[in-house]
């Protein structure tokens, strides 16, 4: 559709319904918060959609920056994952959504990243923690106490050009797909003291990671350039 519109497909009988956010935005990244309600964000703003009433809010997030990951952590909030600002830095914003709201959407928290390199992927995890995975070598993975928005544990990796895709398993084991098109294997322990260890590490593709899933049968799909 145009640049700012959402298409609601119906795939039983493949007809579909039109929103527009009233602005000439292009959409980057889609998440659903409930079975009517969208978060939407790209550089500058994050919108809310409401897909009953066709109702949409915007809140500037006063960055220029897109967001290329989300992930709600177990209060609600949504975190952001954006590209390297224009300062060089990455950057994290952590967002509310209350119905009650005039405006709906609330920034609660800008975390800088310290990194000059995109947080590709945020995966929630058990015990109010958050994981991060972004390009940067030095701290490829960092894990977040979700409440407190402080880094908890960072972790480096050999590979030169750090994690593009993760996939968290039973809240045990995480898999990560890397721009070298390297697939990993991390076991996490999360007792009296976060840590993880690498387990196995394979060149499966000769360019970089584009995504990952995990079926219900327990079959890791991972696809490449």
């Amino acid at each position: 559709g145009s640049v700012g519109e959402l298409k609601l497909w119906n795939l039983s009988d493949y007809s579909y319904k039109s929103f527009f956010s009233g602005t000439n935005n292009e959409i980057y990244k889609i998440f659903q918060l409930k079975d009517d309600l969208l978060l939407t964000g790209n550089e500058k703003y994050i919108k809310s959609w409401n897909l009953t009433t066709g109702k949409v809010f915007t809140l500037g997030l006063g960055t220029k920056s897109p967001i290329v990951s989300m992930a709600k952590d177990q209060k609600g909030n949504i975190w952001l994952g954006h590209k390297k600002n224009f300062d060089g830095k990455a950057l994290i914003n952590v967002v509310s959504y209350h119905s009650d709201f005039p405006k709906k959407l609330k920034l609660e928290a800008r975390i800088d990243y310290a990194h000059s390199k995109s947080v590709r992927e945020l995966i929630a995890f058990k015990n109010d923690k958050m994981l991060s995975l972004s390009l940067e070598k030095q701290a490829c993975i960092k894990v977040w106490n979700s409440i407190e928005r402080k880094e908890l544990y960072t972790v480096s990796c050999l590979d030169e050009n750090g994690i593009n895709k993760g996939v968290l398993l039973d809240n045990t084991m995480l898999v990560t797909g890397s721009l070298s098109g390297n697939i990993t294997l991390w076991r996490i322990f999360d007792r009296e003291q976060f840590g993880m260890t690498k387990l196995k590490e394979e060149k499966v593709f000769n360019k970089k990671v584009i995504d990952m899933k995990l079926t219900s049968k327990g079959y890791l799909v991972a696809s490449s350039e």
